[in-house]
């Protein structure tokens, strides 16, 4: 396991958001920083980066801003990235600044650098590190994350995420994508068959974040009087809450 001696911040809440030293300004140079985020080892961590700029060596020089009543040694910098990158594994090539996550579970690392939108990492186990190193020149944004814990999935294991039942308050569809609430999951009915049973709705409180929970298959089975009378299933890999209908 790679580690480089830094002091390390301890991250263990079901949830919660850790940044770059000096966000949302610029970092210093030759700053590093560790955080060990870890969860049950029941579960797994996703952590996204809702703002992510660091330095990559082919990028110019961030541009003083000029005209402003400032000593004559101070500089402020903003960022001049226009693209994107990230690279995986040790292999970093022009990666000078970067975000290095590594994976506890199997030593997987992945190291990222540049302007890169929104994304997530999804973790092997229940523990990661993600160090933060920069080099002594060209400093910007840094970044800004957040991390959260949900439940692993047994492969090939079908789990109950929805269902609805026929005369309920509003349509299914509506009910499944509305992501402020979910429905009746301490209702043991909810997740009945029968419609004669309960008219309750049940929707798993990880729908709302479909994309990063690695659904691998969706099946839709439809009931009539507690029996199977249609299914359907699609392929779930790398689509949204709304896409894979």
């Amino acid at each position: 396991m790679d580690r480089e001696g830094n002091e390390t911040i301890a991250l263990e809440e079901e949830f919660g958001f850790f940044v770059s030293p000096g966000y949302p300004l610029i970092y210093e140079s030759d700053a590093s920083a560790e955080y060990a985020i870890r969860t049950d080892p029941s579960k797994l961590l996703v952590v996204t980066f809702h703002d992510f700029q660091l330095e990559r060596d082919d990028y110019p020089a961030p541009l003083p801003v000029e005209n402003l009543p400032l000593e004559p040694d101070i500089m402020i910098k903003r960022s001049t990235l226009n693209e994107h990158q990230n690279h995986y594994g040790d292999d970093y090539g022009e990666c000078v600044d970067y975000v290095k996550i590594i994976d506890i579970f199997d030593n997987h690392v992945e190291t990222y650098c540049g302007r890169i939108p929104v994304f997530s990492y999804i973790s092997r186990g229940n523990e990661i590190l993600v160090q933060f190193k920069t080099d002594l020149n060209m400093n910007y944004r840094g970044f800004n994350a957040s991390y959260r814990s949900i439940s692993r999935r047994t492969p090939n294991d079908w789990e109950l995420v929805y269902r609805v039942a026929k005369g309920g308050e509003t349509e299914a569809l509506d009910k499944f994508l509305n992501q402020d609430r979910g429905y009746s999951e301490s209702d043991p009915n909810a997740r009945g068959t029968t419609i004669t049973r309960s008219l309750a709705t049940f929707k798993d409180s990880d729908v709302p974040n479909w994309a990063d929970i690695g659904i691998r298959k969706v099946k839709v089975d439809a009931y009539k009087s507690g029996s199977i009378i249609a299914t359907f299933r699609f392929d779930g890999q790398g689509t949204t809450l709304s896409n894979w209908v």
